[in-house]
């Protein structure tokens, strides 16, 4: 499906589940998401930080303006690896094919 979209910096590896109560599952993959990139705009969020500087709580998430950025359609926010960042077409594909297990969230809905 995200190939679909010309989306380049995605690395799939393929797993096998073992489900033990009945059997294996095939046709699994990881999906390793290639690329990192900071757009918090820190003066409009409320997060607590590391010491390092990455962040550890989020009440709030303000991002900065990307217009001007050449932003993959999917990467890592840097200073925050577990959250992943996917512009529109990769959510309508999500929704429109009904993947399941994900959770959208708008930034300023976002908190954690």
């Amino acid at each position: 499906m995200l190939d679909s979209l010309d989306i380049i910096n995605i690395d799939y590896y393929e797993v096998d589940l073992i489900n033990v109560k009945n059997g294996d599952c095939r046709n699994y993959y990881i999906a390793n998401i290639i690329g990192t990139f900071e757009c918090v705009n820190y003066d409009n969020s409320e997060v607590e930080l590391w010491p390092n500087g990455k962040i550890e709580q989020i009440d709030s998430l303000a991002f900065i303006d990307t217009s001007k950025m050449e932003l993959p359609p999917i990467f890592r926010l840097s200073s925050f690896l577990p959250l992943v960042i996917i512009n529109d077409a990769i959510k309508q594909a999500f929704e429109r094919e009904r993947v399941t297990g994900f959770k959208f969230y708008k930034p300023e809905d976002f908190y954690l």
